[in-house]
């Protein structure tokens, strides 16, 4: 049901023992018949003072890309890193939204080691019209939520024209959480312009577990379903992935189903109808893996239906022999982003899957070519 049939390099550090680059977090975009665009972070190391969010182009349908230009220009300090995550809107627009770090401190990282108190931030957003090429100088959001925020999805279009920025709530570098770590969703019915409100996704702080590394999908008939990396914070343990989802046209997530799958950054993406594919760091497994799956109505369940190894690099580094900060730090593989294309003459789908690894050097960004054979929807 799922077929490896290409792989190519999007980025990899050409002089590793000239410059100490490393790259993380791509947001795969298809532009037009051959083009694409994949933005990423690159830095000297994931928490590095000179972190930013790049982009490259490829006219040749993935095989070939372009060296790597900074999405917005660089900001003196405390603004000189960010990390954005770029999506396509239904006109043809670009938009990025993420945070840009405020680190006056020279020796401060991201996350205030060995807890997990995140540095403080401002949400920022650009745009661009045409196809990634220039970008609109990064404008401050007012989000309906008190941060620091993680940064785990590109902004997502429903249909109804509303966007979508899945997130979760993070706690302070001192460690106060007001808030709580949980998954939620900012919302923007204007384009972008405002962010006045937010959905509530998965909340499970009352018992220590975060819910971070969400992803949401709008399946056919307008339910949103959204996967979340439940971690125990006390001793670092992955718990079994569950799902959430919502009613057509309504805005509120019913109780957490069981996936069957443990997995850590899983991100989803419709295959259409009731059928989805998940693709994941596995944590009781190394490596990243897919799983096509249906889902029943809401609260009705999911069942996978088919499981497959894509690439076998890495365990998945998160076993709890440290603490929960200092084990993401150390990653070694993580965070697909992935693009479903139209269904094919034969009912089957091509998929890409864009990825950060490291593969006996810095990270890099693989791309992976699936063709995914879908089963027979059901009538119930």
């Amino acid at each position: 049901m799922i077929e490896l049939v290409g792989s190519d390099v999007v980025f990899r550090n050409p002089r590793p023992e000239l410059v100490a680059v490393g790259a993380w977090h791509p947001s795969l975009v298809r532009l037009g018949a051959s083009s694409w665009l994949c933005s990423f972070d690159l830095g000297q190391a994931p928490e590095s003072h000179d972190y930013a969010t790049h982009v490259s182009r490829s006219d040749d349908d993935g095989r070939t890309w372009s060296d790597p230009l900074r999405l917005v220009p660089p900001e003196p300090a405390p603004r000189a890193t960010h990390s954005i995550r770029v999506g396509r809107l239904s006109d043809g627009r670009l938009l990025g939204v993420g945070p840009r770090f405020l680190r006056a401190d020279a020796d401060r990282g991201l996350i205030n080691h060995p807890g997990l108190g995140y540095t403080e931030m401002e949400l920022v957003l650009t745009s661009s019209e045409d196809e990634g090429r220039t970008w609109s100088v990064p404008r401050v959001i007012a989000p309906a939520l008190p941060g620091p925020f993680e940064t785990c999805h590109a902004p997502l279009e429903l249909a109804s024209g509303r966007i979508l920025w899945p997130t979760s709530t993070w706690m302070r570098w001192d460690g106060t959480s007001p808030g709580g770590m949980r998954a939620v969703a900012l919302l923007s019915d204007d384009g972008g312009v405002s962010w006045p409100d937010h959905l509530e996704v998965v909340d499970q702080w009352d018992r220590g577990v975060v819910s971070w590394e969400q992803s949401m999908v709008e399946l056919d008939d307008g339910r949103l379903l959204a996967l979340v990396w439940s971690v125990q914070v006390q001793d670092g343990s992955t718990l079994p992935t569950t799902a959430v989802m919502t009613g057509p046209g309504d805005a509120r997530f019913g109780d957490p189903v069981a996936t069957g799958i443990h997995a850590q950054t899983a991100k989803v993406a419709s295959l259409g109808g009731s059928t989805v594919l998940a693709v994941y760091r596995r944590h009781d497994e190394p490596g990243l893996w897919a799983s096509v799956a249906r889902v029943g109505p809401q609260g009705g369940g999911w069942e996978t239906l088919s499981s497959s190894l894509l690439w076998n690099g890495a365990g998945s580094g998160m076993g709890g022999s440290a603490s929960v900060g200092e084990e993401l730090s150390a990653l070694k593989f993580g965070y697909p982003s992935v693009v479903v294309e139209p269904e094919r003459a034969d009912g089957s789908r091509s998929v890409a899957v864009a990825f950060w690894c490291e593969e006996g050097g810095p990270t890099g960004i693989r791309l992976l070519r699936l063709r995914v054979s879908l089963p027979q929807e059901r009538e119930d």
